[in-house]
């Protein structure tokens, strides 16, 4: 099977949106809480960011977002969407390549998504309670009511992103597979 350059362009793509994404936001809130993490991350920012330095930030991120989907797997695949799944026995269809290439188009345009909704939310309350608390704003104020209904509608938001993508995802491949 041969692979071509928009193939690796997408995988390449998918591992971005579902891993490093969630992965940096993931590294941006440890720093809004953590002196050294913060200390780190604005170095890299700057111009004394090394290569050495990159790939650290680069393999913390990955590392990041790689914990993320775990909870990410837990949280919808166990939990909310748990009735909701591509049949097991459905996997066998994919060697015929014709399956093998729409299952692949389904997981990048849908799967992928899933993925990088999912592992925001477990990171969204943290990082929008961190980013109040590291611009000072006070526990019963306006600006933290407006920090919290922020929050909320993006949390809201990004659940139902990641719940909808994982039907779409799931809808499709039993589609393909004619389950």
């Amino acid at each position: 099977m041969e692979t071509s350059v928009k193939e690796i362009t997408a995988t390449t793509f998918g591992w971005v949106i579902a891993f490093v994404l969630p992965g940096l936001l993931g590294l941006y809130t440890i720093s809004l809480w953590s002196t050294k993490a913060s200390a780190q991350l604005s170095a890299f920012a700057n111009a004394e960011s090394t290569i050495g330095l990159f790939f650290i930030v680069l393999l913390t991120t990955l590392l990041i977002g790689l914990e993320l989907s775990a909870v990410r797997w837990l949280l919808f695949e166990c939990l909310l969407c748990r009735k909701k799944k591509v049949q097991s026995n459905a996997f066998a269809k994919l060697r015929v390549p014709e399956n093998f290439t729409a299952f692949r188009t389904i997981v990048d345009e849908h799967y992928k998504y899933h993925q990088f909704f999912g592992g925001l939310v477990p990171v969204i309350p943290v990082f929008f309670y961190g980013l109040a608390r590291s611009q000072g704003v006070e526990v019963i104020s306006f600006e933290a009511f407006g920090v919290g209904i922020l929050a909320l509608i993006t949390e809201a938001v990004t659940l139902a992103g990641a719940i909808h993508s994982y039907g779409c995802y799931v809808d499709r491949a039993n589609a393909i597979f004619g389950e």
